[in-house]
């Protein structure tokens, strides 16, 4: 039997005894010191019920501390509140099997949320390093995912985080996605530009479409192939205008500029590097031509002027005409060969005009003197 029940029937047989003593009924002890024990027995178990009645009063208060502590979630402080309970003896089974499994329940959700924050530590690691690659769809989701377990892990630091972490990777996430919006608009414009023959335009919408980050390998590849292409292609029709107005030194410097554009394009896209090589060699190949004739031309102009010099008029012509007739390419040099050649030509009529009077006279004066007028042939 129970403490207290031995404590309960010990002063319940004293008290018995003093009432029939007293009373004068039933048992007459009259024996002073085994009264004297009895009242010992009965404040010893007095002093036993009282105890036991405050271990149980001290457990019931920190079960109830337990309780309050499960119901704000504070499962560390609660498994201490029902240890503390159960450390009480309270002599009573039911109650310490209740105080037992309200123990159990604080460790097993204590367990349930400390494995909740773990899992969550874990996931909030993975979706940093998800952010330091770019990965924000990833971060994303598993930071959601994490917060689904918000109720269980209960920690305001750790939510926080998370909360900052999908913040942050949904809106560079949107920034993302607005950067490869515009990209794709400059790209398609500068798709037009290009098709329209209008290669420094197109270069310029590429540029632009390069400006946003897209944060994709492939797109920023191949917008700096077509950025090269164009500019490329620019120098390539700058070039072949300046071969229409024959001004090969410009148009050399324009195909070598497009070629280093495009040095790095390849397949398809590096026909526009076989046009400007075959249109370079062209152009040093008309340069040269020109510069041949240049040389000729001032070689046969000095022979004239020697020519000339010595009133050999018509090896001067011979000579000016030689050097009119080559293709100097150049207007002004043009205009002086010609005005030489035609000072040639009429130094030439003027000798020549000079020559037949020169002839004339003498075939009179022979004639005059072949008729006997000696007078009129001095006169001639």
């Amino acid at each position: 039997c129970s403490l207290e029940f031995v404590c309960f029937v010990t002063i319940e047989v004293v008290n018995e005894a003093e009432s029939t003593s007293v009373c004068g009924t039933g048992l007459d002890i009259q024996d002073e010191d085994w009264m004297n024990r009895l009242e010992e027995h009965r404040s010893h178990a007095a002093e036993l019920v009282a105890a036991q009645e405050a271990e149980r009063a001290t457990a019931a208060s920190r079960y109830t501390d337990g309780v309050t502590a499960m119901e704000a979630h504070s499962y560390e402080r609660a498994v201490l509140e029902f240890k503390a309970a159960l450390s009480h003896d309270v002599n009573d089974t039911a109650l310490a099997m209740k105080y037992k499994s309200e123990l159990d329940t604080a460790v097993a959700m204590l367990e349930r949320r400390n494995a909740a924050r773990t899992s969550s530590r874990h996931q909030l690691q993975h979706a940093e390093a998800h952010l330091s690659e770019g990965s924000w769809q990833e971060a994303s989701a598993v930071c959601k995912a994490a917060l689904d377990y918000e109720d269980l892990f209960e920690d305001v630091e750790l939510s926080v985080r998370l909360v900052l972490s999908v913040l942050v990777s949904e809106t560079a996430l949107r920034a993302r996605d607005d950067a490869r919006r515009q990209a794709a608009d400059c790209e398609q414009q500068a798709h037009a530009l290009f098709e329209a023959a209008d290669y420094r335009a197109a270069a310029a919408m590429y540029q632009a479409a390069l400006g946003p980050d897209t944060q994709d390998a492939n797109c920023t590849a191949r917008l700096t192939t077509r950025l090269h292409q164009s500019l490329a292609s620019h120098e390539l029709s700058a070039g072949r205008a300046c071969m229409a107005s024959s001004c090969w030194e410009d148009g050399i410097v324009c195909f070598k500029r497009g070629l280093e554009r495009g040095v790095d394009l390849k397949g398809d896209d590096g026909k526009v590097v076989a046009d400007l090589r075959e249109a370079l060699s062209l152009c040093e190949a008309r340069l040269a031509a020109r510069e041949k004739a240049r040389a000729f031309a001032v070689a046969q102009c000095r022979t004239g002027r020697l020519a000339a010099e010595s009133r050999d008029y018509r090896a001067a012509v011979a000579a000016f005409e030689a050097a009119s007739e080559a293709e100097v390419q150049d207007e002004r040099l043009t205009a002086e060969l010609a005005a030489t050649l035609a000072a040639a030509e009429a130094a030439l009529e003027d000798l020549e005009s000079t020559r037949d009077t020169a002839r004339r006279l003498a075939a009179d004066a022979e004639g005059a003197v072949a008729r006997g007028h000696s007078a009129d042939a001095v006169q001639m």
